[in-house]
């Protein structure tokens, strides 16, 4: 469980926009406390951009994200794109009802990282 895979859900209010921290650390010991081995990031929906930035802690834990659900746009993508360290690839989407599902976003959890969405 600890190396286990996110899925994240993103729930947009009437503006596009969302905002929520993800908090992580080995979920065994205290080293948290006793060695700031813990990482805390700010995910951040504003407009056509989700992104994922580092706020705390220092962030080498590995665990990928394997699913993220955007709920509440009130219009649909025609394409979504990954940005990370400086490329841009796109991203695979399904719509499920008024959901977005991206499958397979190859971000990890404690990185940084951008996920445009293009209308």
């Amino acid at each position: 469980m600890a190396h286990d895979p996110f899925t994240l859900i993103v729930a947009a209010d009437r503006h596009r926009e969302a905002k929520g921290h993800v908090y992580v650390d080995d979920g065994a010991t205290f080293d948290y406390r006793d060695k700031g081995e813990f990482c805390q990031t700010l995910l951040s929906l504003k407009g056509t951009s989700l992104s994922s930035r580092v706020v705390a802690g220092k962030c080498d834990f590995g665990n990928s994200v394997e699913k993220i659900y955007i709920l509440g746009l009130q219009k649909l993508p025609e394409a979504i794109y990954r940005s990370s360290a400086g490329n841009k690839e796109a991203l695979d989407f399904y719509i499920e009802g008024e959901r977005i599902l991206i499958k397979l976003p190859n971000v990890k959890i404690t990185n940084e990282w951008e996920i445009m969405l293009l209308f």
